[in-house]
């Protein structure tokens, strides 16, 4: 294979000529829709909650009681629904409606990966 500038990458036949493994480099990936800062935006927001008014000095949250009383999937799915439905209706194109949707939905994805457990 030849990379872009037109030199051969022997990385590729190295290792099936000689049969040794070679390490490849890693590169960071150049995220081509700044999916990088934007997950850096949703860390922050969800960082943010745990000092709002959803959280109480104990630790507990809303969110416990529901996911305890075995809800938990059902109402993150309707959360994500809800604000990304919501999203350019109430406030405009609220950044935050989409923020609040993602955070659900990294919820959801939390209540899914503890069921398969």
């Amino acid at each position: 294979m030849q990379d872009v500038s037109g030199a051969l990458d022997l990385t590729v036949f190295i290792p099936k000529c000689t049969g040794m493994a070679v390490k490849k480099k890693r590169r960071s990936p150049k995220f081509k829709y700044q999916e990088d800062k934007i997950l850096k935006e949703v860390a922050a927001y969800i960082t943010a909650t745990y000092g709002s008014h959803y959280a109480l000095p104990s630790g507990v949250q809303a969110l416990d009681l529901i996911f305890s009383s075995g809800h938990g999937k059902a109402h993150c799915a309707a959360c994500c629904i809800k604000y990304y439905a919501r999203y350019g209706r109430k406030a405009g194109f609220n950044r935050d409606d989409l923020l609040k949707a993602i955070h659900y939905g990294i919820l959801l994805l939390h209540l899914d990966s503890a069921e398969r457990k």
